[in-house]
């Protein structure tokens, strides 16, 4: 089978795909011939990636808006199906997160990222399942592998990775017997943006682990290091952070020889990534 054509013909919705692990994939995706809708708030972002698709000959549209409204939801699958025809994969990779002390906690922070990582992904898994066709579909969900090993700060985040895994876990075991496949993917950590919400107390702790100044956290975490920066803070930093394209590439490796049915867990460790099936 030529990997160029893998996903000929097959549409997919990708959720976060302004940046990070969702830009990756859904790169990765367009790559291997499926046609993309691109969901993400961030505009200019979003076109980036549309851009990148585009110049390589891939298929893609872009739609933003905000993953928590049923609204944005219903116009992405609407989107898979008058651009490309089909909805065969959707991958839930937007998430919000925020660190800091309980005791200084911000309830509006606390409230995105509940209903970012938690509430979306829930709503998302119910809009996919009714929009795939009788030949199935598979859905995406993403945790962490930082719940294993929580550091102080991340009580919230943490919270609402592990309820995406207890989620996630549970509707494969719904949806038993029919042609779902659900994959759960638990990564370690990523060079993304999400880290443009740390604080400045956290920003010093991640510069002392790193290495590096405060400033450069900043710059590294907030999107403006661009994509050689962060090639080479991989060389530069090896065990801390994983690339996001090797998280996206597992994902395809996934996809690409599904069980009929049934839970993919992948693992994608800094030095061994694995995946595994896990029938229900």
């Amino acid at each position: 089978m030529n990997a160029d054509t893998l996903f000929e013909g097959r549409g997919a919705v990708v959720t976060g795909a302004s940046s990070g692990i969702g830009r990756a994939l859904a790169v990765a995706l367009a790559a291997r011939g499926a046609g993309v809708v691109l969901g993400g708030r961030d505009v200019r972002e979003l076109g980036s990636t549309l851009d990148a698709i585009r110049i390589a000959g891939g298929r893609a549209v872009a739609c933003p808006g905000d993953v928590r409204t049923g609204a944005h939801l219903e116009r992405l699958r609407e989107a898979a199906f008058e651009e490309f025809g089909a909805l065969d994969v959707w991958a839930n990779a937007a998430g919000s997160g925020y660190q800091g002390p309980i005791a200084t906690g911000r309830i509006e922070e606390w409230r995105e990222m509940v209903e970012t990582n938690l509430l979306a992904v829930c709503m998302a898994s119910r809009e996919a399942i009714r929009s795939f066709g009788p030949k199935g579909g598979h859905l995406i969900n993403f945790s962490s592998a930082a719940v294993d090993t929580l550091s102080p700060g991340q009580a919230v985040y943490g919270a609402t990775k592990q309820a995406v895994e207890s989620f996630t876990r549970s509707l494969a075991k719904e949806l038993e017997g029919q042609p779902l496949h659900v994959i759960l993917v638990r990564p370690e950590p990523v060079l993304t943006r999400i880290g443009r919400n740390l604080q400045e107390p956290e920003r010093r702790r991640v510069a002392r682990s790193l290495g590096v100044s405060p400033d450069a956290v900043r710059e590294i975490l907030d999107g403006r290091a661009s994509e050689a920066d962060l090639h080479r803070l991989q060389r530069e930093l090896p065990g801390i952070f994983l690339r996001a394209g090797t998280v996206a590439e597992r994902v395809v490796a996934a996809l690409a020889f599904p069980p009929p049915s049934g839970l993919t867990c992948i693992d994608v460790h800094l030095a061994l990534p694995s995946h595994r099936d896990e029938q229900t």
